[in-house]
């Protein structure tokens, strides 16, 4: 019971998320006045940007020959970290995406990394990166798919991708508030990964009859 009342309140939780971020990343925070763009209706403050003038996407690297157990980095693959390494292709705040195969990936990174060669990782040039994470969320990848088997995507393709661009300051302050929903879900997935590993403990001491129940 646990279990299904945590994974309802996370379902719940994800609604909002979407919900509070079609709001923020298309009305912004307290807008009065509105202009049309090739986008849409956007606060009359915001720019429609292509997407290299906010940043530039980089191809990965193999990571065979610098791949170790030990290593103190993360290597980023399609899906999220596959592996550890003592190298680094990029050292700041980015944003890695899957280039071939699970292409609507976005994995957010605050610290040395590799990206593994069937990705791109971001170089910012100005906006904040957090921002444009949750704004290539929201964008959904996966509609730029240029392959007809295994799914790939094109960098002059997304370097081109029309964005609404809002101040760095308002940025930040999206990010606060979708940060703050994004904890509140994190948390419930780690209470539900803790009950479901109590459950199954349980459950191999209770069928085992490592642990006997009194009848009545």
């Amino acid at each position: 019971e646990v279990i299904e009342n945590t994974q309802e309140q996370i379902e719940k939780l994800q609604d909002l998320k979407k919900a509070t971020m079609n709001e923020l990343l298309t009305k912004g925070i307290d807008h009065t006045e509105f202009k049309e763009s090739e986008l849409g209706r956007i606060p009359k403050s915001w720019d429609v940007v292509s997407l290299i003038n906010l940043c530039s996407l980089h191809y990965g690297k193999s990571p065979k020959e610098i791949e170790d157990d030990n290593g103190k980095y993360p290597i980023y693959g399609t899906g999220g970290i596959v592996g550890k390494t003592n190298s680094s292709l990029h050292s700041g705040k980015s944003i890695v995406i899957g280039r071939k195969g699970s292409i609507d990936n976005v994995s957010f990174v605050e610290c040395p990394f590799w990206a593994i060669d069937t990705t791109y990782y971001v170089e910012e040039k100005n906006v904040e990166m957090k921002w444009l994470f949750y704004r290539l969320q929201y964008e959904g990848l996966k509609k730029y798919n240029e392959a007809s088997g295994v799914p790939s995507l094109n960098r002059d393709t997304l370097h081109n991708i029309s964005i609404q661009s809002p101040s760095k300051s308002e940025q930040t302050e999206i990010c606060t508030i979708l940060d703050t929903v994004d904890s509140q879900i994190s948390s419930l997935n780690n209470k539900r990964s803790k009950t479901q590993s109590l459950k199954k403990s349980l459950m191999q001491d209770l069928l085992t009859g490592k642990v006997r129940v009194k009848v009545n």
